[in-house]
């Protein structure tokens, strides 16, 4: 019995992670096929019904109650706020750029900061919304003083020593890196051109083949184009 309950487990966790992955890349990749609107919209639909055994299988593992219902907001933090965890404090930095709200927190007791996604994954998608914030809030981590240990959301191993200076250089300069592949893009292109095609444009400079045209990404350029 408890053979057939673990196959039975197994089985829809494996269907869960396909329909993920379906998801992906028929709700997500498809617009970068250059598909019509209505074929883009059957591939929507069928992305929409591709997420159905991943939310069956996390509503019967109990996802949805780790937090045993609705957070409540008791506290909106500021920049320059202290979180007391009791042996050691949190010292919130605003780092918009990512997105408005984006936060970084520092441990000044063992110098771990924690930056969330304020830095660009270098090999992966540009993804934020405001440049001029993201390039701010990248040079505002780089002069904190003391940090040890720096996490970053993207990565599983932290950066330490000389590697964390490094971590924010290779941010800034990947910011400068998709300016100017936004430019050429621009350049490329005739004066009309939409933003659908300025960041297909943009993704192939950057190396992305096919490249992930999505509101995201979309964004991203757009933040370049000022």
């Amino acid at each position: 019995m408890s053979f057939m309950s673990d196959w039975s487990t197994n089985l829809k966790r494996d269907l869960a992670f396909v329909g993920l992955a379906l998801f992906v890349l028929l709700g997500i990749w498809s617009p970068a096929w250059g598909a019509p609107f209505w074929q883009s919209l059957i591939f929507y639909l069928l992305a929409i019904a591709c997420l159905i055994p991943a939310v069956t299988f996390g509503r019967e593992i109990g996802f949805d109650s780790l937090v045993g219902g609705s957070v409540q907001v008791t506290r909106q933090l500021e920049d320059g706020d202290e979180i007391d965890l009791g042996d050691m404090t949190l010292q919130v930095i605003f780092t918009p750029g990512h997105s408005p709200g984006s936060i970084s927190l520092f441990c000044p007791q063992d110098g771990t900061l924690l930056t969330g996604d304020a830095i660009p994954p270098t090999n992966g998608l540009p993804l934020y919304y405001h440049l001029a914030e993201s390039r701010q809030s990248l040079q505002r981590l780089a002069r904190l003083q003391n940090v040890k240990t720096m996490y970053h959301s993207h990565l599983a191993q932290p950066f330490t020593g000389p590697d964390i200076a490094k971590a924010f250089q290779d941010g800034l300069a990947y910011l400068d890196q998709m300016d100017e592949a936004v430019s050429q893009a621009k350049q490329s292109l005739a004066a009309e051109a939409t933003i659908e095609e300025i960041t297909r444009a943009t993704l192939i400079q950057m190396g992305f083949d096919p490249p992930p045209v999505m509101p995201l990404t979309m964004a991203t350029v757009k933040a370049h184009l000022g």
